[in-house]
């Protein structure tokens, strides 16, 4: 059987030698490689072939090494030897099935707790020799008690925001990153960029964690903001207002600190206070003008005790232009008029005349509308 070429692809733990690897053939299939002996004078390691999105889940720390494996139990493993630490000499030593590889040749429970105990030591080690830039982002006041599933979604906004400002928001390929906890409510996060493949340019991604910490930093300016968002690209500002709506449900601040290999570091540091207005003032918009407008369409209540409603189908604006297509149209009552909906037809027609607040988006510079429900006229047949 012919042996497939191999190449260095990533390291995913080092800790005085590469322990954790992926390499991967000339088709660009990944395998999955563990250490077998540090004493030896070529490192030897077991490989098991994964698919591409299993890679990436096991990059990106979404599944674990045991059920990477698991994808691997109807494939060839192998084991190779290198004598170097970025594998330009890799050598196949045997082929095998994966069910002839010894148990204690994969990672246990044991050494799986032994990976977390040394990762945060071997990020700077590993980040130095295999990666461009180190991030460490930290919520502020720390929450011991937060859970990974909170910090896991405020690190997910914070890479939509990152691949947005580096023209990357449509791409599904994430940014391949460690993550550990480096202390309570605080996160190293390794971005990891593969020059072969070409998925994330050093320059772009260096440049928009840059970006990413001045904006941070000047989220208590609001006008500082708005002139920041009118130089990149448009999905950004809507990526950062998703971003800073997670912090808001955190109730707190941020400290952001970025350290581009070879170059100096950039760090930015926001209150929670300065969340909350910030958020505030996006909310408010600018441009304000307040008209009334009455629609007709097919009522159907959103939240009775909060007042809030919606028309769909044929929905048509009354003293105003003509629409050119049918769309719907949301709004709320006055605090004091919230029963007005509960006398109402689902599924029936109405006229709703309402004060219609427009605003500009002041990142965006998309239009906003505000409905307030003023009368009601119907049902209509």
């Amino acid at each position: 059987m012919k042996q497939p070429t191999l190449a260095h692809r990533l390291t995913l733990l080092f800790y005085d030698v590469p322990q954790v690897i992926v390499l991967q053939d000339r088709l660009e299939r990944p395998y999955l490689g563990f250490l077998l002996s540090d004493s030896e004078p070529r490192l030897p390691y077991i490989l098991a072939p994964i698919s591409a999105n299993t890679f990436h889940a096991v990059a990106a720390g979404r599944t674990t090494y045991r059920e990477a494996l698991r994808n691997s139990n109807e494939s060839q493993c192998l084991i190779i030897s290198t004598g170097t630490d970025d594998f330009s000499d890799i050598e196949i030593v045997k082929s095998l099935p994966f069910e002839d590889v010894p148990e204690d040749y994969w990672p246990d429970e044991g050494a799986a707790r032994y990976i977390r105990a040394v990762a945060a030591d071997s990020l700077e080690v590993t980040y130095s020799r295999y990666s461009p830039l180190l991030v460490e982002l930290s919520i502020d006041p720390p929450e011991s008690g937060l859970s990974i599933g909170r910090f896991s979604e405020l690190l997910g906004r914070a890479h939509q925001f990152i691949k947005s400002l580096a023209g990357f928001a449509n791409s599904t390929r994430p940014l391949l990153n460690i993550a550990v906890p480096a202390s309570a409510g605080s996160l190293k996060v390794l971005l990891e960029q593969d020059y072969q493949l070409g998925l994330f340019p050093h320059d772009g991604l260096d440049q928009a964690m840059r970006g990413f910490t001045r904006v941070i930093s000047e989220a208590d300016d609001p006008e500082k903001v708005a002139a920041f968002f009118e130089s990149v690209p448009p999905a950004a500002a809507n990526s950062f207002k998703e971003f800073i709506q997670v912090l808001k449900g955190l109730n707190s601040g941020l400290s952001l600190r970025s350290e581009p290999f070879g170059k100096p570091p950039s760090s930015g540091t926001t209150t929670r206070y300065a969340i909350r207005s910030l958020i505030d003032w996006i909310g408010e918009g600018y441009n304000e003008t307040v008209t009334e407008v009455t629609y007709r369409g097919t009522f159907a209540a959103m939240d009775l005790d909060q007042g809030t409603w919606r028309l769909s189908h044929l929905v048509f604006e009354r003293n105003d232009a003509a629409m050119d297509q049918p769309r719907e149209v949301r709004g709320k009552t006055s605090t004091d008029n919230h029963d007005v909906l509960r006398d109402l037809v689902s599924g029936a027609n109405y006229d709703f005349r309402c004060a219609e607040r427009r605003t500009l988006d002041p990142l965006t510079q998309e239009p906003k509308a505000e409905r307030t429900l003023l009368q009601v006229t119907g049902p209509l047949y």
